[in-house]
């Protein structure tokens, strides 16, 4: 080690009789010194510096260094140490060091100084340059304001609690026909849904879209949880031959199942639910990080809808159930049951208006519709209680990538029925899911969720104020939507909105107007509340996307139809910047994974791993430093 610290310094010893000799070349000839010469002195003097171990400077700069705000290493060479100071914004002491090195070693006729990726560390004033001479020599591992050694650390969340929303549809189904004050015509509508017990409700709220009498006296049509809220006829909104109405419905909702009954009756026409009811439920969600399956399987149910018979008419229902299937699903299938019960088997010569022409009453006491305005299926001699199944097989050429819909009538079409009895489409999801009317769809879904990504679902609407029923005089609606930075898009869905329906269009995608088809009604009445729009059409942040709806009659299309769409957040971040101690390399962690979470998510349950960097040449930089003589 000795013998090395006396050759670094022959060097430098070197460098100065070279400097010297051509101190006295110059005494003897006024011509500017040659600048080969100069070349080689910043050559040697940079080699010489990066050669030089710190620890042979001696006690002077180690009382220097002493000075720094961060400590440095030492056991590196003293062109490093300078880097290593200016690195960790120790300007000062950097610049007091690099003068000791290079004021010891330069002779003062000669000007001299040192920069680090370009930033002037230390320089002589004097002499004022003429000549200038530079060599560079590449530093790895530092950066400006970065550590060279120390901690990372990277962070995943463990459980959270979602800001999160939800819509439950009520599909268009009906109906309770014509009858008096006294026996009016009557529909019973039963739905059951789910709240999870770790959902905290921050809001719900009930859309009513309903047909029904507006004369006579007053009656419960909405029972929430067998009475626990309840809204009346009077209590709801009436205009332009409809009911519509928004109603606040937190504290009538409990985790678990829950029941909402409806209760149409008429005296008039018949008693049915428009396009555009459904119950908006935000919450606060707590769960953990989920793992998103390929496998998809899911049933869609009928809710359970019974037309009373009155005096003065028939009876008959019908109920519109939609589903969904993405653009990349594949094996993709479908299963359906329908259970009726009091069905007529019709034998009279008596005609309908049906999707054709006039057609005997006597051969339709069954309908079954699915996506296109011919039957898919009929019976014209229905025992009394029947249950219609139909396989995968049976339905594959059926099936649409994107909303698809499924009707089915027992006693009636259209405006026309002809039950004896209290017909019934037969649903109980909860104490009877297996012996209950649905749709059950599987697929695959070829693209999935990166490992570690939250579901979100946001809801916009194009009300500015929701529930004033209000509607554009053009019949119809664009709604405006974008996703948040940095997500990734999933589900979407136009909830329509309507007093009154017949065939509707919706178009999508990232223009104003949007062009793209996304769903056409297929028949009359196939109407859905909800429509499912493929992502494909749209772009993400910060782009926004527009989703029109349009009916072809001309019926409105009401300011409070909404927009549900869901995007992927990572639930995780990695490392970060390197700090000198392994707190502040956690706290940045969990920092930055809350940045990227809210507003929609909060950390309840984190992990963090850590990592110490330290002798690794290339983290950072490089950093170029450069030796300037001049004279």
């Amino acid at each position: 080690m000795k013998r090395g610290f006396f050759f670094t310094l022959d060097a430098i010893i070197a460098v100065g009789i070279i400097i010297g000799g051509l101190v006295l070349f110059s005494s003897f000839n006024e011509a500017k010194p040659p600048v080969l010469s100069m070349g080689y002195m910043s050559n040697d003097l940079i080699t010489a510096v990066g050669d030089l171990q710190f620890f042979e400077l001696g006690s002077t700069a180690y009382n220097i260094i002493d000075n720094a705000t961060k400590p440095v290493d030492t056991n590196q060479s003293a062109l490093s140490v300078v880097a290593e100071l200016w690195a960790n914004n120790d300007i000062f002491v950097a610049e007091d060091l690099a003068e000791f090195i290079l004021d010891s070693n330069v002779p003062p006729e000669y000007g001299v100084g040192i920069w680090m990726d370009d930033e002037l560390i230390y320089a002589r004033t004097e002499p004022v340059p003429t000549t200038i001479t530079s060599a560079r020599k590449i530093i790895s591992g530092v950066a400006k304001s970065s550590p060279t050694k120390g901690y990372v650390a990277r962070a995943n969340a463990l459980d959270v609690i979602k800001h999160t929303s939800r819509i439950i549809s009520f599909s268009p189904m009906g109906a309770g026909w014509y009858g008096n004050a006294d026996d009016p015509g009557q529909a019973l509508i039963d739905k059951y849904f789910d709240i999870a017990s770790g959902v905290t409700i921050s809001s719900a709220s009930l859309a009513i879209s309903l047909h029904m009498h507006n004369d006579d006296e007053d009656w419960i049509v909405v029972d929430i949880n067998n009475g626990n809220c309840t809204i009346t006829r009077d209590e709801i909104s009436w205009q332009q031959q409809s009911f519509y109405d928004i109603k606040d419905v937190k504290n009538c909702l409990v985790n678990g199942t829950n029941h909402i009954r409806l209760d149409l009756r008429n005296t008039d026409y018949n008693g049915h639910v428009h396009p555009g009811m459904l119950l908006r439920l935000d919450f606060d969600e707590s769960t953990s990080i989920p793992i998103y399956n390929q496998e998809h399987s899911e049933r869609f149910y009928f809710d359970n809808i019974t037309s009373i018979l009155s005096d003065e008419s028939d009876s008959g229902v019908w109920q519109l159930v939609p589903f969904h299937i993405p653009p990349d699903a594949t094996n993709t299938s479908a299963y359906i049951q329908i259970v009726g019960n009091n069905i007529r088997d019709y034998t009279s010569g008596s005609k309908f208006y049906s999707w054709s022409w006039w057609r005997k009453k006597k051969d339709y006491d069954y309908i079954l519709f699915v996506n296109e305005d011919s039957p898919f299926d009929s019976d014209n001699a229905p025992a009394s209680s029947e249950t219609y199944t139909y396989s995968p097989a049976q339905l594959a050429s059926k099936l649409v990538t994107g909303t698809n819909s499924v009707v089915a009538y027992f006693n009636n079409y259209g405006d026309y029925k002809w039950g004896d009895d209290d017909v019934q489409i037969y649903s109980d999801p909860v104490n009877d899911p297996n012996g209950s009317s649905f749709v059950e769809v599987n697929y695959t879904i070829s693209s999935t969720v990166p490992y570690g990504h939250i579901e979100i679902t946001n809801i916009t609407t194009g009300a500015e104020s929701p529930g004033d029923g209000e509607t554009f005089e053009d019949g119809d609606l664009t709604v405006m939507f974008s996703f948040p930075p940095s997500t990734i898009m999933s589900d979407v869905y136009g909830h329509l909105a309507q007093r009154f329906s017949y065939l509707v269009k919706v178009e999508a995608d990232d223009y104003n107007p949007p062009s793209t088809s996304i769903f056409e009604s297929p028949a009359s009445r196939a109407v859905p509340t909800d429509i499912f729009v493929p992502t494909t059409t749209f772009s993400n942040s910060p782009a926004d996307n527009f989703i029109r709806f349009s009916d072809y009659n001309n019926n409105k299309i009401l300011f409070d139809t909404s927009i549900e769409y869901s995007f992927y957040l990572p639930g995780f971040v990695g490392y970060g910047n390197l700090f000198t101690t392994l707190q502040g390399a956690t706290d940045d962690a969990v920092v930055r994974l809350q940045a990227i979470l809210e507003p929609y998510i909060t950390l309840d349950n984190y992990n963090v791993d850590t990592s110490n960097i330290t002798g690794v040449p290339t983290l950072w930089g490089p950093t170029i430093a450069e030796v300037r003589v001049w004279r």
